[in-house]
């Protein structure tokens, strides 16, 4: 999908009008919310508490909410992930030569199900969970070998949890169908990793289970993990979205995003609508100049997890290191690069059972 390049103050207006924030001041677009009174108690308080806020946030949106956070010890919905040190990161085509133990695996079986095949990446001990991953591409393009970029991910396999990727159905232009598809894939697939056929393939399928994805991808796994299934069928720990659109009203590129999936049907819930305190965990990881998905979503995730208690959110606005040196293209659509990967490990190790 073409989409114009804006510049980075122009994207933030656009967001702001899109989500209806247009011309209104920060603490009126938290008048009402729960969370308000921490807000109000965050911009109002000491200088101190602005320098415990990331220095290159204060400015920003995503600013006022790390302020917020500091603000106000009783919210317990998000974190924010430090920036990184040196060691901190790991590069995106980290063990991008290594092949798939298994390769197309048939995941679903149907007429028209001619996308619904699979990778299996192994891990190099006896696994201890499994990581889907959906790829990228706009809803409407994209394929499984894209994992390929994504040595976050894809180098967890260096660290026990055997890692997933599905081809997915896509979005077709004027098909309202298209959303109820990528979706029948995509729980098709959950059903597969908790089955016999995946134990066979070396998957632990009563380990823990995490959904994760890339632009459309994470979007894919944030509407998975909020689903009803999630947690009384697929046991899911955990979901991780990277530069996905997390709601309909995060700037005109996430509806334009939105537009593609409904194929000209009327919007279903986002996930940040579908958020609750029985949501699994999240990990959202954006590039403070993402030109492709406007990072005004992780802003609008916050804000909707604290008012709806939960799910539990890290986020990590991939932007400079903790010398304040700029992380470069990791900035963009693609962070992965500049993710906090120490902190990222430390999650994923934190949804394993006890024992």
């Amino acid at each position: 999908m073409e989409r114009a390049r804006r510049g980075f103050g122009i994207d933030v207006a656009l967001a702001l009008r899109r989500s209806g924030h247009a011309g209104r001041s920060p603490l009126d677009m938290v008048a009402g919310n729960p969370v308000g009174s921490c807000y109000q108690k965050g911009v109002s308080s000491t200088p101190r508490t602005l320098r415990r806020a990331k220095r290159s946030h204060v400015l920003s949106v995503i600013g006022l909410l790390v302020v917020l956070l500091s603000a106000c010890d009783e919210l317990e919905t998000i974190d924010i992930a430090a920036d990184p040190s040196a060691g901190d990161t790991v590069s995106i085509v980290a063990t991008a030569d290594v092949p798939p133990a298994h390769a197309n695996v048939v995941y679903r079986e149907c007429a028209t199900c001619d996308r619904s095949v699979l990778d299996v990446y192994a891990s190099v001990e006896p696994s201890k969970g499994t990581l889907v991953f959906f790829h990228g591409g706009g809803f409407d393009g994209g394929a499984k070998e894209l994992i390929i970029l994504m040595g976050l991910i894809k180098s967890q396999t260096e660290r026990g949890w055997t890692v997933v990727t599905p081809n997915y159905a896509l979005a077709a232009d004027g098909n309202p169908g298209s959303r109820a598809n990528i979706l029948a894939d995509g729980a098709a697939v959950m059903d597969w990793v908790r089955s016999p056929a995946a134990a066979e393939r070396g998957l632990r399928v009563s380990g823990p289970l995490v959904v994760a994805g890339h632009s459309a991808g994470g979007t894919i796994a944030g509407l998975l993990a909020t689903s009803d299934a999630a947690t009384d069928t697929w046991a899911i720990d955990g979901w991780v979205s990277i530069s996905g659109v997390l709601s309909w009203s995060g700037g005109p590129d996430s509806a334009e995003a939105a537009d593609t999936l409904h194929g000209g049907a009327g919007y279903g819930a986002a996930p940040a609508d579908r958020f609750g305190p029985d949501t699994p965990p999240g990990y959202l990881i954006h590039g403070d100049q993402d030109r492709v998905v406007e990072w005004f979503n992780l802003f609008v995730a916050g804000f909707a997890s604290a008012e709806a208690g939960g799910p539990h959110l890290t986020i990590d606005l991939v932007d400079v290191d903790r010398q304040t040196t700029s992380l470069g293209e990791s900035r963009g659509h693609l962070p992965v690069g500049g993710a906090n990967a120490n902190r990222f490990n430390a999650w994923l190790d934190s949804l394993q059972a006890p024992g």
